[in-house]
């Protein structure tokens, strides 16, 4: 099937059939998907964006992924090969680095995928800095573990004050690296890794004593 063919309906369903059929088969679940020539024909959906933008290169969004699977590359890879066309053209203003920012002036990335026959998915939302929120020189595994260091920073510095985020940033950075280093000479019986948590019991030590963190803003009630 050329990428430009119509189909009807009736051979739309019976390809999505296919296609579901081939990732409900055991056999496939232990590896990626490969698109097999001749056993179905893939079907590769997209908005608007994915058959118009080019990001400057020879194919879009739906050809690329469309050649990417033929191939016989894993189709996942070849699915996000594709969106990744039209998140880095910055002529495309409704995703990626040419989105539109947000109230604050920031661009916010999200990114969600489902592998049907590995049974796996994973999703990232409210992410700024980064130019891919899915792919290669896009976010990697790692970032759910700054995610989870910023929160208590976050919460220690005051939800309010960004400068109280960057304070609490050091602090914890500081307990992280100073127990990392001494813990295991001066207090072996907290255990291996304590380093991970030792941001969390900081963070409780300080809303013990000041419930709004070091520099937020106390909340007055009147009567």
């Amino acid at each position: 099937m050329s990428v430009g063919q119509k189909v009807s309906r009736r051979e739309f369903v019976q390809a999505g059939a296919g296609i579901a059929a081939v990732g409900a088969a055991p056999a496939l679940a232990q590896g990626p998907t490969v698109y097999v020539p001749g056993a179905t024909k893939p079907v590769v959906i997209a908005s608007a964006n994915g058959n118009h933008y080019k990001n400057g290169g020879p194919r879009t969004a739906v050809d690329e992924a469309f050649t990417r699977m033929t191939a016989g590359e894993d189709v996942l890879d070849a699915l996000i090969a594709g969106v990744n066309i039209v998140e880095l053209d910055p002529e495309d203003d409704s995703v990626g680095y040419g989105g539109l920012p947000n109230a604050l002036g920031v661009v916010q990335l999200d990114s969600c995928c489902m592998h049907g026959p590995r049974r796996r998915a994973g999703g990232v939302a409210a992410i700024g800095g980064v130019t891919l929120a899915a792919g290669p020189g896009g976010l990697s595994p790692s970032v759910q573990f700054f995610a989870l260091l910023a929160f208590p920073a976050i919460i220690l510095g005051g939800l309010d004050s960004p400068g109280g985020a960057v304070v609490g940033g050091i602090i914890i950075g500081l307990s992280q690296t100073l127990t990392a280093g001494y813990q295991g000479d001066y207090a072996p019986w907290l255990g291996d890794n304590f380093q991970t948590v030792m941001p969390y019991v900081v963070m409780v030590i300080v809303l013990l004593v000041r419930p709004y963190g070091l520099f937020g803003t106390k909340e007055v009630k009147r009567i």
